[in-house]
């Protein structure tokens, strides 16, 4: 597991969520 992919797990997540909510 690299921090890397975790980060840009964590990106993707919160784009998801930010276009639900808008």
């Amino acid at each position: 597991m690299l921090p890397k992919f975790s980060l840009f797990s964590f990106l993707q997540l919160q784009d998801f969520i930010l276009s639900n909510y808008s």
